[in-house]
């Protein structure tokens, strides 16, 4: 019967227990560790061209910044309504 398998003090169950947190465990760091992975490439990618505009000198003209502003906003943005970012 199910008592049996159990032993004394539900050892057989706690060690289950102790398996099944080191797996969730295991599994949150690495999903932890893709999602960062999936951001980043995302935010390189989103930013390429808010580089590229900061290198040729875009911003660097009265009302640069207000049109700095206004690009990373837009950046963010895109971003936020990516799918799929992960666990944070």
């Amino acid at each position: 019967d199910a008592v049996g398998l159990l032993g004394p003090g539900g050892t057989l169950l706690a060690h289950f227990q102790v398996q099944l947190e080191a797996l969730k465990e295991h599994f949150w760091m690495r999903n932890e560790r893709v999602s960062h992975e999936k951001c980043m490439a995302a935010l390189q990618e989103l930013f390429q061209d808010l580089d590229r505009r900061i290198n040729d000198g875009v911003y660097f003209m009265l009302g640069g910044y207000q049109l700095f502003q206004i690009d990373q906003q837009a950046l963010v943005e895109q971003y936020r309504k990516l799918p799929g970012k992960g666990v944070k």
